[in-house]
């Protein structure tokens, strides 16, 4: 016992001694998936599916309340958040619809306003270029539907008028229009608040940049095996025997070679962990289970990574097995492409591989959000198996 634990003693040593250039190793992996993050994190949520929409609009010349009216319009908050409008002229409004400039082109006929208020009522015309982009399909959604508020607010006012007529109580008409115009104005210019916001992420419950960071982390932590190759390296057949002459078996000297990496990766993690709590992203008072849960996440890593180079038998093999074996596990598990976005049949292999749990303890122990004695006991399995792969492997190549 006492030969075992000197022999982790020096193992931890050696770790010790190659950590300069491995966290070197580490700061360029980490630099190139950051990168990669936000690259990831831009296509797919830096652009919105609909941009905000070009609209010309050509006023008739000296109405000043048409101008006002559209304005109007144009300033409601429903409108203003989607919508540019362009005060232009025929010719401009024509060439904008050509070359793609303007989604659309409001035609405002003249004594607009007060064929709202005598009731003639004259359409604004709008024209839309063909075929018809994303943001012209937008817009007219947005126009059927105020036409539909309209109209249905008119015929309102018509059968109000109606009633009035027939109850020969026409002194009431413009009572009841007052009425029926103040209650339609409050809805159309108010409709806002018969809206619920809800944000639907394809990340689920986190932010895109979070969640790629969870994913970056995990493909880190793999990626870390590639710098920590020298440890890894083949024993020379006369110390394996001194080790087998002192009794240090294969699951003592597999365990010695996860601790010093697991050394290694708690370098990064205690880094990284340190950018967090000076950044605001993780707070102090975070659940000691949680820092327990990222501890289990390391170590899995680093029994994966021991796994790896003990069953490659050689370190360029393990190095490639690591590199394209983690990205393949990112993209199964949708660490890369979200989950939603992935078939059935790939998210239900990724729900066997150990860059899944590896993810979920991340989220957990930064965000506390998730299944925590699940996680853990799923990382503790991972280490389990992957010890034992490691033996296997050492008895095949030692």
């Amino acid at each position: 016992m006492k030969e075992t634990f000197t022999y982790f003693k020096l193992e931890c040593k050696r770790a010790w001694k190659h950590l300069p250039l491995f966290l070197t190793g580490a700061i360029m992996l980490a630099a190139l998936l950051s990168i990669i993050a936000l690259l990831a994190g831009k296509a797919l949520y830096g652009e919105g599916a609909v941009g905000r929409i070009q609209v010309g609009v050509i006023l008739p010349p000296e109405d000043y309340l048409s101008e006002q009216a559209v304005r109007a319009l144009g300033s409601m908050e429903s409108v203003e958040s989607i919508c540019d409008f362009q005060y232009v002229t025929e010719e401009e409004g024509e060439k904008g619809l050509k070359d793609g400039s303007l989604a659309a082109l409001l035609i405002v006929p003249e004594n607009f306003f007060t064929g709202i208020i005598d009731g003639t009522n004259q359409p604004i015309d709008t024209v839309l270029p063909e075929p018809l982009s994303l943001e012209s399909l937008a817009l007219k959604e947005i126009t059927s539907a105020g036409a539909r508020t309209l109209s249905t607010a008119q015929a309102a006012i018509y059968a109000a008028d109606e009633l009035c007529i027939l109850e020969n109580q026409r002194d009431f008409i413009p009572q009841a229009e007052a009425e029926l115009n103040k209650i339609y104005m409050n809805y159309s210019l108010n409709r806002d608040v018969y809206f619920m916001e809800n944000k639907v992420s394809a990340a689920g419950d986190i932010g895109a940049v979070e969640y790629f960071a969870m994913s970056g982390a995990v493909l880190l932590l793999i990626f870390c095996g590639i710098p920590a190759s020298p440890l890894m390296g083949k024993r020379s057949k006369v110390f394996c025997q001194k080790l087998k002459f002192l009794g240090i078996g294969n699951k003592a000297y597999i365990t010695g070679e996860i601790l010093s990496v697991w050394i290694l990766l708690l370098a990064v993690c205690i880094t990284a962990a340190a950018v967090c709590l000076y950044k605001g992203i993780i707070q102090w008072e975070a659940a000691v289970v949680q820092w327990s849960v990222f501890l289990l996440v390391s170590l899995a890593a680093a029994a994966i990574i021991t796994a790896v180079y003990e069953g490659a038998g050689s370190q360029i093999p393990a190095m490639m097995i690591l590199f394209w074996g983690g990205i393949l596990m990112a993209f199964l598990c949708g660490g890369i492409l979200p989950s939603s976005f992935l078939p059935e049949g790939v998210k239900a292999v990724g729900n066997f591989l150990p860059f899944k749990p590896m993810m979920d303890g991340v989220q957990y122990a930064v965000t506390g959000t998730g299944e925590g004695l699940q996680i853990g006991f799923a990382l503790i399995g991972i280490i389990v198996l992957a010890f034992f792969a490691a033996v296997l492997g050492r008895k095949r190549y030692g």
